[in-house]
């Protein structure tokens, strides 16, 4: 089932984003993805964090349609595998380079059996922050 809410944050804030999607037992790749046209390629994602059952080349991947040097400042944490409970958070720094406006983003699984499914697919809204102490 696809959960399409809305997520809204503010720009310059640490996010901490969770979802409940669907069994997540022999997941290989979880992706958070967010951009400003579903068309878009995945390397001009405004956001791009990543989870890998291998461990490997997790974090946050791109920020503002660029590789981004410090993949720590994004996270997915899965606190209940079975029910697909899951924590994205990306840190302040990061957030606070993001444009105010609308995007699209999904979370996509792909698992260990080449089945891919996309759990989230809806509106996510940069909101303006008032003070810019980041």
């Amino acid at each position: 089932m696809i959960s399409t809410e809305s997520i809204s944050r503010l720009r310059g804030d640490t996010w901490e984003i969770e979802l409940s999607l669907a069994d997540l037992t022999d997941y290989e790749t979880i992706d958070f993805t967010v951009k400003e046209q579903t068309t878009d390629l995945d390397p001009s994602a405004v956001l791009q964090v990543q989870l890998n059952a291998s461990g490997l080349d997790d974090g946050l991947l791109i920020l503002n349609k660029a590789a981004y040097d410090t993949s720590a400042d994004g996270s997915i944490a899965i606190f209940d595998v079975s029910w697909g409970v899951l924590i994205i958070t990306v840190q302040a720094d990061a957030t606070a380079e993001l444009e105010p406006r609308t995007y699209d983003c999904d979370v996509q699984v792909i698992y260990d059996t080449g089945e891919v499914q996309t759990y989230h697919d809806s509106v996510f809204r940069v909101v303006g922050d008032v003070t810019r102490a980041t």
